[in-house]
């Protein structure tokens, strides 16, 4: 089946592609979206209305928190308390006590949330002013009088109205009670404050209280009036809850949320409507403009798709013949196709392609002449390691002592160190490109060891430390005993006490580190520089170190040119040589 398809034409291929893809799912979706508009429309007002419920609820909350903190004030004074339950003697005392001790008109002043603050007292012998009334038959009968003497101080919430005004006020009422209650406050809320609050929104709006009554409305006309007269339904129980009803011979969407703060008595209720059919007439309107959209947006992309499929196809073919004509062998040809989308890329990359071949065939001939350069090297310098690697004198000197001491005694300890020379002559007289092993590598320098301390007794120790996972990785030979050897002559040799050398082997992130350090008679920092310019810039130093170098080249050579060795000395305190080697793993050892 694939196959078949990419035997069609890109042109069909694009054409078929948009039918598919671009014009069945549009009408599929645009059938499905007219059916859901309307509902996605209802979703959205109602996602609308509660959150203006939610930023009028907070609001409200903040005015109700103002009124509790002002009537906590208050409920704290023991000024107040003391001004309504002392018994007065004369008029003057009355007034002074108020002038001296009663704030009430301050906080309307500075909280527009407040309207009035008041005090209801029974203490006969008080004056009655706007702020301090005496508790009238009326009052004690009313039931927010009741309600806060039995809730003994703490605050509940009402809507009334006060004797002396026919205007009812969202009151905040509570006791004052120190050993005995003294009076109730009440702090009433500005309703021109809390109307200010609800026109902002765009959704009819109104708070209910516990009773049932509208006490803040978006439409004035229904403040004070109950809800059930208004034909909003109830009870109104402090539930939140999203429904529809009948309202003004429409159907509604209703929204309502409670508002509560703790430590009180008494609830609001938020309430927002909006009329489903005007919602859902938007939703129409917005389906059949969709619909207008989406016939002219087809039509303008076919249109469109046949225009970029006859660009497109004009550089397919530029590029097609460009790439033929290359595949024939001209590697002078060179392609120029406008743009910088991905077909002006590939012919950018198609003239780069070229360049590159022509390139690498130069290359191709170079890396061979400079392989066959470096055949010519590593036999030199296998020669040289061969012919500079052990010292001549140690051979003698070793060889010597091992007749005597065999002449003289005939113990087995002669026929060991005589072996461990022969496998030492058999490795240097065998070693060549190929790798062996770490552990290979150790018994040699081990072997090696052996033999200078039968040479010269405990003068000469060592320490070997070595990572288990290390001991398999392939390695050039005669890599580790040059560095044992050049501590051992140079460092020991010319040290009078006895010395160690130490051979430490790790792998640490993505190297293999060789570090071979001794505690003999160190360089000098020029002898030091010396010998790192011999190793770093190939300088002449005599033949002192002509094995260190050996050593660097061959290193050098295989691995590259950032690995290989790094010199560390201090003048009578010895000298450390690290080999920094690539690592790799188990799978490619």
């Amino acid at each position: 089946m694939f196959g078949r398809i990419n035997d069609i034409s890109i042109l069909k291929k694009l054409i078929f592609s948009y039918v598919l893809l671009v014009f069945i799912p549009v009408l599929f979706v645009g059938s499905i979206l007219t059916k859901t508009m309307c509902q996605l429309a209802l979703d959205q007002a109602v996602n609308e209305a509660a959150h203006s419920v939610e930023r009028i609820k907070k609001r409200v909350l903040e005015t109700m928190r103002v009124s509790i903190v002002i009537s906590n004030q208050y409920y704290l004074d023991q000024n107040l308390e003391e001004v309504l339950d002392r018994t007065y003697t004369s008029t003057w005392d009355v007034v002074n006590a108020y002038r001296n001790h009663l704030t009430f008109d301050a906080f309307p002043n500075l909280y527009s949330e407040i309207i009035l603050i008041r005090a209801y007292s029974t203490n006969p012998t008080l004056l009655e002013s706007w702020n301090v009334m005496k508790v009238t038959p009326e009052i004690q009968q009313a039931a927010w009088y009741q309600k806060a003497l039995k809730n003994k101080g703490r605050v509940d919430w009402g809507y009334f109205s006060f004797p002396e005004s026919d205007k009812a006020f969202f009151t905040l009422y509570r006791s004052i009670t120190a050993n005995k209650p003294v009076g109730v406050l009440t702090v009433s809320v500005n309703p021109e404050y809390l109307f200010n609050i609800l026109r902002q929104e765009n959704f009819e709006t109104m708070l209910i209280d516990d009773g049932g009554h509208i006490v803040a409305a978006s439409d004035r006309s229904l403040v004070g009036r109950a809800a059930q007269a208004v034909n909003l339904g109830g009870p109104w129980n402090g539930e939140s809850m999203i429904r529809e009803l009948e309202y003004r011979g429409e159907v509604y969407k209703v929204i309502a949320d409670q508002i509560s703060l703790e430590a009180s008595y008494g609830n609001l209720q938020i309430v927002s409507l909006f009329p489903v059919e005007q919602i859902v007439t938007r939703a129409n309107q917005a389906s059949r403009l969709g619909w207008t959209i989406i016939v002219i947006s087809l039509l303008l992309s076919f249109f469109l798709i046949l225009v970029f499929s006859h660009l497109l196809m004009k550089r397919i073919f530029l590029l097609n013949d460009g790439a033929c004509r290359v595949a024939s062998g001209d590697l002078d040809y060179s392609l120029t196709i406008a743009g910088q989308d991905e077909i002006g890329q590939l012919s950018t990359n198609l003239n780069q392609m070229v360049k590159s071949i022509k390139s690498l065939l130069a290359e191709v001939y170079q890396v061979n002449l400079q392989k066959k350069q470096l055949e010519i090297e590593q036999r030199d310098i296998k020669l040289n390691m061969l012919a500079n690697q052990m010292n001549p004198h140690f051979l003698f000197n070793a060889l010597e002592t091992i007749r005597m001491k065999a002449h003289s005694r005939g113990e087995a300890e002669i026929a060991q160190i005589v072996k461990a020379l022969g496998k030492i002559l058999r490795r240097n007289l065998e070693a060549g490109s190929e790798l062996t092993t770490l552990e290979a590598e150790l018994e040699l320098v081990i072997d090696y060891l052996k033999i200078q301390r039968f040479r010269f007794g405990d003068k000469i120790d060592y320490r070997l430390k070595v990572a288990e996972e290390t001991k398999a990785f392939p390695i050039l030979p005669l890599t580790i005993q040059p560095l044992v050897e050049n501590a051992v002559v140079h460092g020991l040799g010319q040290k009078e006490e006895s010395g160690t050398v130490w051979i430490d082997i790790c792998q640490r992130g993505r190297y293999l580190l060789i570090s071979v350090r001794d505690d003999g008679v160190g360089m000098t920092e020029p002898e030091l520089q010396a010998v790192q310019g011999l190793l770093t810039e190939g300088q002449e130093y005599g033949r002192k170190h002509i094995g260190l170098n050996n050593l660097q080249q061959r290193l050098g050579l295989f691995y590259g040119s950032e690995y290989g060795l790094r010199i560390k000395s201090l003048f009578n305190q010895g000298t450390e040589v690290e080999i920094r080697l690539p690592w790799r793993g188990e799978k490619d050892v």
